[in-house]
């Protein structure tokens, strides 16, 4: 009889242990889902509410409002920073010693953004690689205008030296005034030669300066627009002279 209840007493306690076991390790488990439910609640609460503009702003939502946005550009600022250190901690410096112009178009299509020509001269005059060549009208180096003989003629210088000074012409015969017409007319071209060429040295003696290698067309298009402006420029000086010219005369 007392083996059997002993072995009753023990079975009884063994089911209460694991009863209270099982009630404390639900308690403990209960407990834990609360503290996380509150520390989620905590949390929330801090972020929705978190204001760093406490003494700046009165207005308590525009301060957390304001908070926000600070905090999502500080967030992107540090974001395009670390590409940006990333980018340049990757990139590596290629070096190419003296390039043809065909290596040069090939890098400019390649590195448009990063490619840099430290030249020994980063200006030099357009005269350099332009050339331009003036060529005046026929006329103006004909014998008309630069033969000693053929003027002395309108003199009306006889063969025996003496000189006319006034000849029995028509008015309207252009032996009358041929000597005054072809003198304006060498005055004409002797300016519009002088004009033209300071015009040109001005343009050449101009430094042409670029800090970045440009492509054979962007330079084909440079130097297309520099021949327009120096016609137009040329045109307007001549016509500009040769008015102040008649204009004094």
């Amino acid at each position: 009889m007392s083996p059997l209840v002993t072995k009753s007493i023990i079975h009884l306690c063994r089911k209460w242990n694991r009863i209270l076991k099982a009630d404390e390790e639900r308690g403990l488990s209960t407990n834990l889902q609360d503290g996380t439910q509150n520390f989620g609640r905590l949390i929330y609460h801090k972020v929705t509410t978190f204001n760093l503009f406490k003494r700046t702003l009165t207005d308590v939502q525009h301060g957390i409002y304001s908070t926000r946005v600070y905090i999502i550009l500080l967030l992107t600022g540090v974001y395009i920073l670390v590409l940006y250190s990333t980018s340049i901690a990757g990139s590596q410096q290629i070096i190419v010693q003296n390039p043809s112009k065909d290596q040069v178009e090939d890098l400019n299509k390649l590195y448009l953004s990063g490619l840099s020509c430290p030249c020994r001269r980063p200006s030099m005059p357009r005269s350099t690689f332009m050339h331009h060549e003036v060529r005046l009208h026929p006329f103006c180096t004909s014998s008309f205008v630069r033969d000693d003989h053929w003027l002395q003629y309108w003199t009306m210088k006889f063969l025996n030296g003496t000189i006319d000074p006034t000849p029995p012409f028509y008015w309207a015969d252009v032996r009358k005034h041929g000597l005054k017409f072809f003198h304006y007319v060498k005055i004409v071209c002797d300016l519009a030669a002088t004009t033209v060429s300071e015009s040109l040295n001005a343009f050449d003696t101009e430094q042409f300066f670029s800090s970045q290698p440009i492509s054979q067309l962007e330079f084909n298009d440079l130097t297309s627009n520099w021949d327009s402006y120096l016609y137009t420029q040329v045109t307007y000086d001549v016509k500009d002279d040769l008015k102040t010219c008649f204009s004094t005369h």
